[in-house]
Formats: structure tokens, C-alpha cells, sequence
């Protein structure tokens, strides 16, 4: 297999959770992967999947160092204290239209 280092078995496993992901995000990411391995550039893959170069090399690169296919930012901490956010949260709810 090419860069990302993953055998048949792995290739195998990548191809199944590909046909079952439901986040169009995670199964991008997959795809990169797999075609890495299938010998495309990180400029093919980029194209393909309409992404910026950098976003596919930092894919190949999570995945290479830890199998990361999920994202697992959290967000940012919030700056305003306990009280402040829940106040905000108070002033917005009455204001948020359902849809």
C-alpha cells in the first residue's frame, strides 16, 4: 500500500465503514485515505473532493500518526463566566424562532 501504511485488511475495513458513514465529513476523510493509498496525489484528492490541500495533507497526516477519521474538536471554552452564560442563554431563548 502506499504512504498511510495500512494493509488489505485495514484498505477492507475503510471500505466498509465508508459504505455506512452517515457524516459526509468522516467519509471524505476516508476516501483521502484510500485513494492516498491507491497511488493519487494529495492535489488529485483535493480536487475530487473539492477540499483545500491543506485540509487533505492534514487528514492523511492525523490519519497516519493516530487512525484519527473522526473530528474531535470540542469547541472553545467560554469566556464569560457561569452566571454571564447562563443570562445570555435567558435573553436568546425567548428570541429563537422554532423551525
Amino acid at each position: 500500500m502506499h504512504e498511510c501504511g495500512i494493509n488489505r485488511q485495514e484498505k477492507q475495513d475503510l471500505e466498509k465503514q465508508h459504505k455506512r458513514e452517515r457524516d459526509r465529513r468522516v467519509a471524505d476523510w476516508i476516501k483521502a485515505v484510500l485513494l492516498h493509498t491507491e497511488g493519487w496525489s494529495q492535489i488529485q484528492i483535493a480536487q475530487a473532493l473539492r477540499l483545500h490541500v491543506d485540509t487533505v495533507h492534514d487528514h492523511l497526516e492525523d490519519y497516519k500518526k493516530s487512525r484519527k477519521l473522526k473530528l474531535e474538536n470540542g469547541g472553545s471554552q467560554s469566556l464569560l463566566p457561569p452566571e454571564q452564560a447562563a443570562e445570555l442563554i435567558r435573553h436568546l431563548i425567548p428570541k429563537s424562532k422554532p423551525y
